[in-house]
């Protein structure tokens, strides 16, 4: 055999043991399975927002002069009942993580029911209401298959409104369209319709501040306030809609 024949067969040789190494190699590699990537755009812009709810109002109590403005007192109990609450606003959603927004809400009137008196209680009647403009901040904590948990807080003021105090000796006058300093926080879920609307229930907790209630009755003789309540605690659950405008 000649030269050139040897040299032949030995790369013949060693093409066909590396070309049976490499197809052992890639029998024994495991199987990589190519999974398109899923991108979801993000949405923001201006958005609108509308809320119906249920709402529990509690004061922390209420004072009043006793017939003087010198002679004062506390209600020795006083209830108040739930009540309905609607809300509107305007917002924006800066990224997938934040969005602001402007709400106005107002809470229904609930009834007040109390007594006063040191020696003899006395029951006395009256309502009151709320309406609230807060500025609130939202971190949205993620998109999971259409839901979005969120937390927030907000800053305001509160425009209270009592009605007529009624008791058994005279009627008092509800003091009404005093603004008072507010703050809330916010807790819920929202979940897509669809890219722009976005159902969304949620919990908020509402601080108003102290305050006048009601003042003094006609015949007392004295004017301007007689009662001043310590500030509201709301609690209100809510459930309503998000639409991006844009």
């Amino acid at each position: 055999m000649s030269s050139l024949t040897r040299v032949a067969s030995f790369f013949a040789g060693l093409t066909a043991i590396v070309a049976t190494a490499s197809a052992a190699d890639l029998s024994d590699m495991p199987l990589v399975e190519v999974i398109p990537e899923i991108h979801t755009d993000s949405v923001d812009g201006w958005y609108l927002r509308g809320d119906i709810g249920y709402a529990h109002l509690s004061t922390d109590g209420v004072d009043y002069y006793q017939g003087t403005p010198s002679l004062t007192g506390e209600f020795e109990k006083y209830d108040i009942d739930r009540t309905w609450m609607l809300a509107g606003g305007i917002g924006y959603q800066a990224t997938d993580y934040f969005r602001v927004d402007l709400t106005l809400n107002h809470y229904g009137k609930a009834d007040f029911e109390g007594e006063w008196g040191d020696d003899s209680a006395e029951e006395v009647d009256s309502t009151i209401s709320a309406t609230t403009l807060m500025a609130n901040a939202y971190v949205d904590l993620g998109n999971i298959v259409g839901f979005t948990p969120y937390v927030g807080g907000g800053l305001g003021g509160a425009k209270m409104h009592w009605g007529d105090l009624v008791r058994s000796s005279s009627d008092h006058k509800g003091q009404g369209g005093q603004w008072r300093f507010a703050y809330s926080a916010h807790a819920g879920v929202s979940y897509d319709f669809s890219p722009t609307l976005k159902f969304d229930t949620g919990y908020t907790y509402t601080r108003i501040d102290d305050g006048e209630m009601f003042s003094f009755a006609g015949d007392s003789g004295y004017s301007g306030p007689q009662g001043y309540d310590k500030g509201f605690d709301i609690h209100a659950v809510r459930a309503g809609l998000r639409w991006l405008v844009n």
